[in-house]
């Protein structure tokens, strides 16, 4: 039989080994964190019509999810931009309550907040303005997303 010190002793023993084993653990997963990611495609339909892209994409720790572009989509030298959001995969609903236009490039506009680590998403753009046979188009678009 043990007797009541040497079992105090054992018990601290024990709680020490599992702490370090669970510290060590702990500290061994590394962190996720969101980072900038490239992207890039083509705008081909009309305005009036959405694409859904193919790509599944999981978010990396919680916290927003945004978007910058160095290339939109144009219409003449004028009309550029295009609406760019992102939604649920499971669900297929938009993340946000509203969906942001990008007009220039290089501004960088939040697609969806707070969302969880993990969290798997597509995302859905289509043009700002028509695009017309008479006129030059360009139907690429490149840029970087933050997920």
């Amino acid at each position: 039989m043990i007797c009541g010190k040497k079992l105090v002793v054992l018990k601290a023993i024990l709680v020490v080994a599992v702490a370090q084993a669970l510290a060590v653990t702990v500290v061994a997963q590394p962190a996720q964190a969101a980072r900038w990611r490239n992207i890039d495609g083509k705008v081909w339909s009309s305005a009036g019509k959405w694409y859904n892209s193919k790509t599944i994409r999981k978010k990396a720790g919680k916290g927003n999810i945004a978007a910058k572009f160095s290339k939109l989509p144009s219409r003449g030298a004028f009309k550029k931009g295009m609406f760019f959001g992102v939604k649920s995969a499971k669900g297929r609903y938009w993340m946000s309550g509203s969906i942001p236009a990008f007009y220039k490039e290089g501004e960088k506009r939040v697609l969806a907040t707070g969302v969880k680590n993990g969290k798997k998403f597509f995302t859905s753009f289509k043009r700002r303005s028509h695009c017309k046979a008479s006129v030059l188009c360009r139907h690429s678009f490149e840029g970087q997303m933050r997920y």
